[in-house]
């Protein structure tokens, strides 16, 4: 399983009716913390769209 789906997973099942933003920001918090290298804050600043609408560049943001 994809570390961020196991983190979206598990949060959800901890803080059921979170937001979709909250849950993406919170995997990506854990993806920044167990790289081994810059390139994926590189490719979250790339990606980041400060739009609620969108989840992934939202949480990026």
């Amino acid at each position: 399983m994809h570390p961020r789906i196991g983190q979206h997973l598990y949060d959800y099942s901890l803080f059921p009716g979170m937001k979709s933003t909250e849950l993406e920001y919170r995997a990506k918090l854990v993806e920044l913390f167990y790289s081994k290298d810059h390139a994926i804050l590189k490719f979250f600043l790339l990606q980041a769209k400060n739009d609620p609408d969108f989840p992934h560049p939202y949480a990026s943001f």
